[in-house]
Order: structure tokens, then C-alpha cells, then sequence
């Protein structure tokens, strides 16, 4: 098994000068807050620390609504939500 430290858990989506988001692979497989994560291309590497982390529907402008009430476990009711999507702003 691989260290967290060398598992890659998402990849970068959006970017700016100040900050960069990131979107996990995994719905809930994000790193604690706090946690120093790296990011790097061919040229250079980039540190920054875990302070925010989210979870969002994928369409926009669309409310959430919560449909588990009646679900046997959490299992159940994200297997019915296939598509979403978890961004970690860093």
C-alpha cells in the first residue's frame, strides 16, 4: 500500500496567481485540513496547505436536494449519485 504521501488523490482544475482548487477522484478521499500537498508539472512544484474542502453538485445554479432519508447506509445513497464530485480549494 501507498504512503499518503505518494498517492495521488485528485488533480488541479482551476488555478490562479494567490491559490489553486483541486478536485478529488474519490467522494470523501481528501486530505485532512491542515494537510501540505504538492502539486508539480515537468518544471516546478508547488506546496500549499488543505484549508477549505467542499462537496457541490455538478450543475450549476441547480439546488441541492437530500435524498437519503430513507437509504439503508451511505453506500446506498452516493451509489445513486454517480457523477459527483468533490473540490478541495487549497
Amino acid at each position: 500500500m501507498k504512503k499518503i504521501s505518494q498517492m495521488r488523490l485528485g488533480e488541479v482544475i482551476e488555478a490562479c496567481t494567490i491559490s489553486f482548487s483541486a478536485q478529488s477522484y474519490e467522494l470523501y478521499a481528501i486530505p485532512p485540513l491542515g494537510t501540505l500537498v504538492k502539486t508539480y508539472d515537468a518544471e516546478s512544484a508547488l506546496y500549499a496547505v488543505v484549508y477549505q474542502a467542499l462537496t457541490e453538485g455538478i450543475e450549476p445554479g441547480r439546488r441541492p436536494i437530500a435524498r437519503g432519508k430513507d437509504a439503508a447506509s451511505e453506500e446506498s445513497v452516493t451509489a445513486q449519485r454517480a457523477g459527483w464530485h468533490m473540490a478541495i480549494p487549497l
